[in-house]
């Protein structure tokens, strides 16, 4: 799933800045083999490059009325915002608080969505970034 000068891009609903960080914590064991994040399993992702990987948890709310005030702030938001606003036209954005992109990274979408009690995830889609 590894795509050099794409991105994919999720979006969800947590309770905390706290419960994002621990969904996305990468474990190792005594041997030193990485173990994938809570993320990376529920959507069934091997591995990816956690130095290509931006994510933010918004406080605030309305902060997700549009794609626009959704990504800004994000690397690339020039390149992206306008992509991922195709995708996502005709929605509604206010439900979501946080945002997951993973960079050189393009998902195959295979598992949609994620949710539990506390969490809900959505792919969004992947999308390229660079020329």
């Amino acid at each position: 799933m590894e795509k050099e000068g794409y991105a994919s891009l999720w979006l969800g609903k947590l309770d905390s800045e706290e419960q994002l960080d621990k969904l996305l914590e990468i474990d190792y064991t005594d041997e030193g083999d990485s173990v994938p994040s809570a993320f990376a399993r529920y959507f069934g992702i091997e591995w990816y490059d956690d130095d290509f990987r931006e994510a933010e948890f918004f406080a605030e709310e309305g902060r997700g009325s549009d794609a626009a005030n959704l990504l800004a702030g994000f690397s690339y938001e020039d390149e992206l915002i306008p992509k991922f606003a195709d995708l996502l036209k005709g929605g509604t954005f206010d439900e979501f608080n946080t945002v997951i992109i993973l960079y050189n990274f393009a998902y195959n979408g295979e598992q949609g969505s994620y949710q539990d009690t506390s969490a809900q995830l959505k792919f969004i889609g992947s999308v390229p970034y660079q020329a």
